[in-house]
């Protein structure tokens, strides 16, 4: 729960979802700078539960029984923690910033908003939550979409560009 990830923009979108009829539990986990300003918000939102720290298996626990992942960074370098939530089956919602615009596709393992607009995060996910037979299609292209990002392909990809660069310098290609 560092600022640049935004915690409180994920209780205020879920909070405007509520208002709107959304009947559903936001379950925050993570630690950091935030989390005494996240967990004092979070009293006054009907819903939230922040978990604070977790570890590796209840992490994985969580992400196969959520419906929908939130992501509301400023910034992400990589997006593990949505390619995580993918490989469980979870779409995620997220800021479209960073590498989160290549590593989500709308309608395919989730949306992605423009970076502080809690209002279309919230309607999403009353959207979502309205229509069960759209976000089960979602569950199962999230972690089909998962499937793609893999340790030994990639190195295998990588391994095949190096041989390929060798060749050219070599002068047989």
């Amino acid at each position: 729960m560092k600022r640049y990830k935004n915690p409180l923009d994920a209780v205020e979108a879920f909070k405007l979802a509520r208002e709107r009829g959304l009947k559903a539990k936001l379950v925050m986990a993570g630690g950091g700078e935030m989390e005494y300003r996240v967990r004092e918000e979070a009293k006054r939102v009907d819903g939230v539960e922040v978990l604070g720290r977790v570890g590796e298996e209840e992490k994985r626990v969580l992400l196969r029984r959520a419906w929908l992942f939130l992501s509301t960074s400023l910034m992400e370098g990589w997006g593990l923690s949505v390619l995580e939530a993918n490989a469980s089956g979870t779409p995620a919602l997220v800021y479209g910033v960073g590498s989160l615009n290549e590593l989500v596709i709308d309608g395919v393992n989730g949306f992605k908003v423009r970076y502080g607009d809690v209002e279309d995060m919230a309607e999403l996910m009353v959207q979502l939550f309205e229509d069960q037979k759209r976000l089960r299609g979602l569950w199962n292209s999230s972690h089909v979409e998962s499937l793609k990002y893999d340790w030994d392909r990639t190195a295998d990809m990588y391994y095949q560009y190096l041989t390929e660069l060798e060749c050219v310098r070599g002068g047989t290609k």
